[in-house]
């Protein structure tokens, strides 16, 4: 009889809870996800756009002919922080406001991968000191993560593609 009810319970729980879980798919304009990145202070109000992995322009610079950019799915915009001495040093200091990339194609590689690049709070680091890195952030009670995020078909200095995989942290504020 109690499992009968519980099951109830349950079930009708279940179907009663609503989500507010990111839609990858969900259209988004352009402009809604760059105020949402500015509000949280990730990028300034004029960022360079990345276009399938090459720079494009800056935001000021579209025009009615980039209308097929401005409204697209949200798992199509991504960002880069602003002020990053790495990202400035390698995309050029128009960078430094932060940089909307923008995928309109899925990238196959075929016989050259991209160089893999981790980065902890802006220095380029290896794989092992990344994944370490990762595991303490998990368990630590003393450091935060702020950003996270893991970027394909990036452009290096010399025009190889790169992956790029960031995290920034900052120390945690005892505020009670």
């Amino acid at each position: 009889m109690w499992s009968r009810v519980f099951a109830l319970l349950f079930v009708s729980m279940v179907l009663s809870c609503k989500s507010t879980s990111y839609k990858p798919n969900k259209m988004i304009e352009l402009s809604d996800f760059v105020d949402l990145n500015i509000k949280k202070n990730q990028i300034n109000s004029d960022p360079m756009i990345l276009l399938n992995g090459k720079p494009y322009k800056r935001l000021s610079q579209l025009n009615d002919s980039d209308d097929k950019l401005k409204k697209r799915p949200y798992s199509s915009y991504n960002y880069i922080y602003k002020d990053s001495k790495y990202f400035s040093n390698h995309l050029g200091k128009e960078a430094k406001e932060g940089v909307i990339i923008i995928d309109t194609i899925i990238s196959i590689y075929c016989k050259r991968y991209p160089k893999i690049v981790y980065l902890i709070n802006d220095k380029e680091v290896d794989s092992d000191q990344y994944l370490k890195k990762l595991k303490n952030l998990t368990e630590s009670k003393n450091e935060i993560m702020t950003y996270w995020n893991e970027i394909r078909n990036i452009p290096s200095k010399n025009n190889e593609r790169m992956s790029i995989s960031i995290i920034n942290t900052k120390l945690r504020t005892n505020s009670k």
